[in-house]
C-alpha cells in the first residue's frame, strides 16, 4: 500500500531548515546594519577631522596674525573643541564625537650663522614661526569600542620674516 503526503519527520526537517534560513537572514541583516552604521560614523568623523584641519589652514592662508596667536590647546578654531553631535540620517539618527587638538609651537633659531634650525624652546622674544596642530576625533561605536582618527597640520606665522606659507596634511587612522 502506497502512502500519500508527508511524514512527520519530513515536515520537522523542512521546518528546521526554514527556521535556520530565517535566523541566518536576520543575523545577516543585523550585521549589515551595524556595518552601515560604522561606515556612517567613520565618514562623519572624517568630515569633522578634515573640516577642522582646513579651518586652521585657512587661517594660515588668510595671513591672520591675531588668529594665529589665538591658536592654542583646544581653542582658536571657528568650531569649538569638545563634544559634537551629528545627525547621520534615518538608520542611526545621531552620533556623538569628541573633537580635540594639541598645538606645539616651533621657533626659528637663527643663532647659528648660515644655518636655520627649528626648536620647540622659545628664544629671546621670538614669536612662534610654525604651529604643529594635531587634531583628534574620538567616538564610541555600537559595540562600545572607542574609535579614533588623527591628522596633523603645520601652519606658519604670518609675521614678517617668517617662513614661506606652507602646510601639510598627514592622516592616520586608529580603526
Amino acid at each position: 500500500m502506497k502512502q500519500q503526503g508527508f511524514t512527520y519527520i519530513e515536515v520537522a526537517i523542512a521546518t528546521v531548515i526554514v527556521a535556520l534560513s530565517a535566523q541566518s537572514m536576520i543575523m545577516l541583516t543585523q550585521n549589515w546594519r551595524q556595518f552601515a552604521e560604522s561606515i556612517f560614523e567613520r565618514h562623519a568623523a572624517n568630515f569633522l577631522l578634515i573640516g577642522t584641519a582646513q579651518d586652521f589652514q585657512l587661517l594660515a592662508a588668510n595671513q591672520a596674525a591675531d588668529a594665529f596667536a589665538q591658536i592654542e590647546e583646544n581653542s582658536g578654531a571657528r568650531e569649538p573643541a569638545g563634544l559634537t553631535t551629528i545627525n547621520l540620517g534615518s538608520a542611526n539618527p545621531s552620533a556623538s564625537f569628541s573633537r580635540n587638538w594639541h598645538v606645539s609651537s616651533q621657533y626659528l633659531d637663527l643663532s647659528t650663522p648660515l644655518r636655520a634650525n627649528f626648536t620647540s624652546t622659545p628664544q629671546e622674544e621670538i614669536r612662534p614661526t610654525i604651529k604643529q596642530i594635531t587634531v583628534t576625533i574620538n567616538w564610541t561605536d555600537a559595540d562600545g569600542d572607542v574609535k579614533s582618527i588623527t591628522t596633523s597640520v603645520a601652519i606658519r606665522s604670518p609675521a614678517p620674516g617668517s617662513l614661506d606659507n606652507f602646510y601639510q596634511l598627514n592622516m592616520t587612522a586608529g580603526f
